[in-house]
């Protein structure tokens, strides 16, 4: 997520944060690359990281939660250290399942993270995609990821692409939608 799109949505609160910080276990995860009118199919035997923590972290001084899969609870545990201490590091390798919640919500006990894909299409296009997760956990400990993917085409502007967050089209459809359902294993 870029820096520009971290700045355009409200701050993490920190009773929000420490409401989701944890570790949890994959209860069921499904899919749907076509729209985002129904779940789609079980795509949970796929996962090999079936743990996932979420800490508290720091992105240029401001509040953040970071998620990040894991294997075991031992490793779990070790991410846990490691985030709280050095923050997430490309060289330990691409976890399964991880996102920046950089985003607070209106919704109680939920945090959102944005993820922004730009590239260059055909013939003087530009290929927009924009994913909105939204983690949210109820009373009972049980938290809920739900990913919502966005993409439309915009033309090319002196030959290179470009986003900003005001341009999302009104009527840019969900084309993707996965959703993630975890128990709360061990609270931090």
């Amino acid at each position: 997520m870029s820096d520009e799109a971290a700045s355009t949505c409200p701050p993490v609160p920190a009773a929000e944060l420490g409401a989701l910080e944890g570790v949890y276990e994959l209860m069921g995860h499904r899919r749907s690359a076509e729209a985002c009118d129904m779940e789609g199919e079980s795509v949970l035997g796929l996962d090999t990281e079936r743990l996932f923590v979420i800490v508290q972290g720091d992105l240029l001084g401001s509040r953040m939660g970071v998620l990040q899969s894991c294997s075991e609870l031992a490793e779990c545990r070790a991410k846990v250290a490691f985030l709280r201490d050095q923050g997430p590091d490309p060289s330990r390798g691409v976890p399964e399942l991880q996102h920046l919640l950089l985003c607070g919500s209106d919704a109680p006990s939920a945090l959102v993270a944005r993820e922004i894909l730009v590239g260059s299409g055909f013939e003087g296009t530009c290929d927009v995609a924009v994913t909105e997760t939204t983690a949210t956990r109820a009373a009972d400990g049980a938290l809920r990821l739900e990913s919502r993917t966005f993409a439309w085409q915009k033309p090319l502007i002196d030959d290179g692409c470009s986003y900003d967050h005001r341009e999302k089209p009104a009527d840019a459809a969900c084309s993707a939608l996965e959703v993630v359902e975890a128990r709360l294993v061990s609270a931090l």
